[in-house]
């Protein structure tokens, strides 16, 4: 073993010798090996920074006392050893748990609460509102200044206990003893209101302390835990004591009383890091977890676990979508080291060769190019972690970070897992340098000759179809993603996890699918070659022959271009579809520019419409009301619960934001189809119209039994008219006062002119029942202010009126025409079967009611398993009405298409469905969606306008302007975006640059005979140029452009995956791939330069090519 790796070290010299030599295609190699490290350990230094700021910007959210942890439990008796029993377990766990995260700990304890009272008052204590506690904080006298006069209290401890009263020393604060009108040498008694052997304290004030710095840690411990629970209504007057006295001496003589002992953990934020900051999190709750097994009462107060938890799930969202782009920039560098290599080994065959002609085994040979992969492999993993970092700070210094950073250097950190990547960085690439290396050492002088004359067609990968088994490996990861449905997925705990693989997924897919595509490269080209050459000059059929000839040598650049144009989309895509996202999620739970929720419309006076209010307001262009409600499924056993939004068809589209991509319909499709229904009837009273008349006759006398009259005003308000009970079984005509009789104050009156929608009845008794009957009605008509009756409906035809359906008790009731009438033309009969109380039943005029149409979400569709077409009854607010599905939709502005099923039905007619067959109040709308043009101050005093209930009062304001300036995308997320894409689009310009210059410079070195022998034979050097050109350009080309199509396609793919926010929910509306052109096209700009200079400098090296140079004989 030794003497193997002797051998191997004797080499050393002519390793260095051959890299000396090699210098400039060595060093092309190295650069890509060092990226290939630096990116792997770039990633968590990257994301650890990233950690960093964000962890700073959630503690900065909140109060730095809400951060420091405060722990209690209640335990009694009040003793040394029962305290020892609470202390000892507390300060371990403590210590243990988050003793690293702490700068100090403060901790003190306090008594259960005694009344108050004078001396000689014991008997009358509890009568009044005075209370008091014993208190005691090792540093309380550094806390306090005690006033003059004062003294510190002299020390009770083990007193004897008799049944006596217990006298003691105390200090007090100089407020309270105020307030309670005592000071220094007054005594006090406080007396247990627990039976207690002790049958009160005489407790003498022996001085009064003031705070001595108020904002001092130690009196947040006083204020939070020391306190004793008295609410703001007692006059409460504590009492300090030493620790000793406050166990031995008011312990002892109240043995029956519990204390309440405190810790406040000064955490110092300085401590937490993105390193630590999920292990505290789970110290904390874990610090919970034991202590509150382990003792009674135990609370624990802080907002530090929340916040923690806050700052993981915000970064592990927003790091998945970092990690996918990284990985995939791992991988094509990766891939740029092994074309690199290839180059460079495919330049030293011939070397090679000598080296075998020359006795060398293949062992030896390999060794040699161990040992430089290796030397290359260690140095990158040593530098590469320090330059990362660099690099890593520097970014701080950037426009993106500036925000965030302040313009310094972004904080880094060299961890062991950056150290761990950078090695696994080393190793990738070292294997990548030993791929070709392995191929080369093969290489004898037979095979290297024929090799020269007939390339193989096919590289090493599609040689042994590794090509096609990654592409294998890429369909069952996506398989898995799909079955998932995200990167992040729950485990049985409820916690998020990460299948690490599954981030790898987009970048061996790329790789794969562009390795297999390229598998027809040479038969493209043949093909091309064949068809084209008796068409064009030979230059170019020479260019074309070329590559059908050698194809492994132009599929190399190719798949190097392709990766890097594909990562170049997708890392763009990525981006501009972000910005995107969060513009829409605001336009979309939104809904319009301005949405009020919670509109309540007038309840006095008179009514008045409900859009052209908002529509005389200054800005406001468009109005469309909307209701929002809660429904069930009444067609299914289990009432599957959904929302249901009702939309005004005809301005609806004024005033909302719909995305084509929502429904198969468009959103002026889908109004319409609501709005299919016609507009079901009723009977319209004459303007003047001032009581309302029905002619009836019950079967029997039902006292019980309320009539009542349905009516619908000219601003959609609906109203109802008692007419008196059925008291009687003979004809009679019931009444009611339309506008009259009414307490003014206090009532609404309709608007003019008001429509008979329903007359209904019901049993008014709550404990009754609607027993079985029927009514014969006569007439309706009106009474006019000129006295003048107007019939309305003589109802000697019953074809114009239905039975209501408001409940399902109402299936068995029917309406006839019956020959008994008052007047001889005969009347309408309604009989109804057993039914609730406080259930209306009656009649309607107009036509059947058709179902309402509806849209339905997808989600209500598979959760119900109804289809497009079917009718169902649905309960609206308690309301029965029967729908139809016209059609569906995906998504629907403001509604949650994830969570919820939902309908949406046209307003108008779920107002008319649901109130008419109602008693008791209506339905309203509920929501006001507005349109404006204002911005600005003029757009901010219309919202405070609207906030302040102009012109109706509303529960909130939802304003797109302010949303979209609160909500624009994270500061951290953005800012990691930009560097992300900064570090993506330098690592395709540099590679993909280097890449090509390398591989220009390779062939021209490899084919010099070529063309010296192409000019010997008459061609020109403008044939020689223009073949040149086919052969860059094609091959460039069809890089660029497979990478650019593959790319795209590979972020449309993923990018629903992704699709979650960064408190771990899925985001609405779903993502629409956008990408972001300006920075990619700057990308390609400057790759067209280069690689036109880099041609140009072939084109260049050609034209002044020494031929008899070339074609000396041992060159031959």
């Amino acid at each position: 073993m030794i003497g193997a790796v002797v051998k191997i070290l004797s080499a050393w010299p002519m390793v260095i010798k051959r890299s000396i030599a090699n210098w400039r295609l060595l060093s092309s190699v190295i650069i890509g090996v060092v990226l290939a490290s630096a990116i792997m350990a770039g990633t968590v230094i990257y994301i650890d920074s990233l950690k960093s700021l964000a962890l700073g910007s959630e503690l900065a959210k909140h109060d730095p006392y809400a951060l420091d942890i405060l722990t209690t439990a209640t335990k009694g008796p009040t003793a040394p050893r029962e305290y020892a029993l609470v202390r000892r377990p507390m300060e371990a766990e403590i210590q243990a748990r988050v003793g690293g995260i702490l700068d100090g700990t403060l901790r003190g304890g306090h008594t259960a609460t005694f009344f108050l009272t004078m001396p000689g008052q014991e008997e009358h204590a509890g009568e009044d509102n005075a209370r008091s506690y014993f208190a005691f904080a090792p540093k309380f006298e550094e806390n306090v200044n005690i006033l003059p006069g004062g003294r510190h209290p002299t020390p009770v401890l083990d007193p004897v206990i008799e049944g006596t009263p217990l006298s003691i020393e105390g200090l007090a604060p100089a407020d309270a003893a105020a307030e309670f009108g005592v000071g220094v040498g007054d005594v006090l008694s406080v007396v247990p209101h627990w039976d207690e052997v002790t049958p009160y304290a005489s407790v003498e004030i022996v001085g009064l302390y003031e705070r001595r710095n108020p904002a001092d840690l130690f009196w947040r411990l006083n204020d939070r835990i020391l306190r004793a629970f008295t609410s703001g209504n007692f006059l409460t007057v504590p009492f300090f004591v030493s620790e000793q006295t406050f166990l031995r001496g008011v312990g002892s003589a109240f043995p029956n009383m519990d204390s309440t002992y405190g810790w406040l953990l000064d955490v110092d934020t300085d401590k937490l890091s993105a390193v630590n900051a999920t292990q505290t999190r789970a110290d904390i709750r874990s610090l919970h977890s034991r202590l509150n097994t382990d003792l009674t009462w135990y609370q624990q107060i802080t907002v530090l676990d929340t916040a923690l938890e806050n700052y993981d799930r915000r970064l592990l969202f927003s790091k998945l979508q970092m990690f996918v782009v990284l990985i995939l920039i791992a991988v094509v560098v990766l891939y740029y080291v092994v074309t690199l290599s290839s180059l460079i080994a495919e330049q030293r065959r011939g070397e090679v060769t000598l080296l075998r002609s020359r006795g060398a085994g293949t062992n030896q040979i390999l060794a040699v190019f161990v040992l430089e992969g290796s030397t290359i492999a260690v140095v990158a993993t040593v530098v590469s972690p320090f330059l990362a970092a660099w690099a890593i700070s520097l970014l701080g210094l950037t426009p993106a970070f500036a925000d965030l950073s302040g313009g310094s250097r972004l904080p880094v950190d060299v961890s062991r897992t950056a150290y761990m990547l950078s090695a696994l960085g080393g190793l990738l690439s070292f294997g990548a340098l030993m791929i070709p290396a392995i191929e080369a050492t093969k290489t004898g002088v037979s095979r290297h000759r024929q090799e020269s004359t007939r390339p193989s067609r096919f590289g090493f990968f599609q040689r042994y179809y590794i090509d096609v088994m990654m592409l294998a490996v890429s369909i069952v990861l996506f398989r898995q993603l799909a079955e998932q449905g995200s990167l992040a997925a729950t485990d049985l705990l409820g916690e998020v996890v990460v299948n690490q693989l599954l981030l790898a997924a987009p970048a061996i897919t790329l790789v794969a699918a562009a390795m297999v595509l390229l598998r027809l490269f040479p038969v493209v080209m043949s093909l091309i070659s064949r068809l084209m050459s008796p068409h064009l000059p030979p230059g170019v059929v020479m260019g074309l022959w070329q590559m059908a000839r050698n194809p492994t040598h132009y599929a190399r650049l190719a798949l190097l271009l392709i990766l890097m144009a594909g990562l170049g989309i997708f890392a763009a895509s990525f981006a501009g579809t972000l910005e995107r996202s969060f513009e829409e999620r605001v336009l979309y739970s939104s809904g319009s520019d301005i949405r009020l929720t919670g509109v309540t419309q007038n309840t006095r006076g008179i009514t008045r419409p409900l859009a052209e209010p908002y529509l005389d307001l200054p800005g406001i262009v468009g109005a469309s009301p909307a209701l929002r409600s809660a429904g069930s499924d009444l067609s299914i056993l289990t009432g599957e619960s959904f929302m249901i939004l009702g939309v005004d068809t005809e301005t609806f589209t004024d005033v909302a934001w719909f995305r084509e991509d929502f429904a198969d319909e468009s959103i002026e499709r889908l109004m319409d189809t609501m709005a299919s229904r016609d507009e079901t009837g009723g009977i319209e009273l004459p303007d003047d119209s001032r009581a309302l008349e029905i002619l009836v006759k019950a079967d029997r006398p039902n006292p019980t039994i309320q009539l009542a009259a349905r009516l619908r005003d000219a601003n959609g308000r609906f109203f109802t008219y008692g007419l008196g009970s059925l008291e009687t079984s003979n004809w009679r005509l019931m009444s009611s006062s339309l506008f009259e009789g009414r307490r003014v104050r206090f009532a609404l009156f309709p608007t003019r002119p008001l429509t008979l929608v329903a007359i209904a009845l019901g049993e008014m008794h709550p404990q009754g029942t609607l027993r079985s009957g029927s009514l014969l009605i006569d007439t309706v008509r009106v009474r006019r202010s000129t006295g003048d009756v107007v019939v309305l409906d003589t109802l000697g035809d019953v074809a114009g009126w239905n039975v209501l359906r408001a409940t399902k008790d109402s299936v068995q009731d029917r309406i006839r025409a019956s020959e008994v009438s008052a007047r001889g033309d005969g009347s309408l009969q309604f009989a109804w079967s057993d039914g609730s109380p406080l259930v209306p039943r009656g009649v309607y005029p107009g036509p059947h009611t058709q179902p309402v149409p509806v849209v339905a979400s997808a989600s209500f569709i598979r959760a119900t398993g109804h289809a497009v077409g079917d009718e169902l009854e649905v309960s609206v607010s308690g309301e029965r009405v029967n729908v139809t599905i016209a059609d569906t939709v995906d998504f629907f502005p403001t509604m949650d298409s994830f969570n919820e099923r939902f309908l949406i039905a046209d307003f108008n007619a779920l107002i008319t469905d649901t109130n008419r067959s109602r008693t008791f109040g209506e339905l309203r709308a509920n929501e006001m969606w507005l349109s404006t043009d204002l911005t600005g101050t003029k757009r901010e005093e219309l919202v405070e306008r609207l906030a302040q209930g102009a012109p109706y009062p509303a529960i909130s304001v939802i304003d797109r302007e302010h949303d979209l300036g609160e909500a624009k995308i994270d500061p951290l997320v953005l800012a990691g975006w930009r560097a992300l894409l900064l570090i993506a689009f330098g690592a395709i310009l540099i590679l993909s640059s280097l890449g090509f210059l390398v591989h220009a410079y390779v062939s021209i070195r490899n084919r010099e005979l070529q063309f010296a022998l192409m000019r010997t034979i008459g061609f020109t050097m403008r044939q020689l140029v223009a073949l040149m050109w086919v052969e860059q350009a094609l091959v460039i080309g069809a890089g660029m452009a497979l990478g650019t199509w593959m790319g795209g396609r590979l972020g449309s793919t993923v990018m629903p995956f992704l699709g979650h926010d960064e408190n771990g929910s899925q985001v609405l509306p779903p993502f629409v791939i956008e990408v972001n052109w300006s920075n990619l096209l700057v990308t390609y700009a400057a790759m067209s330069i280069i690689f036109t200079a880099i041609i140009l400098g072939v084109i260049w090296f050609v034209r002044h090519m020494a031929l008899s140079r070339v074609l000396r004989l041992g060159d031959v």
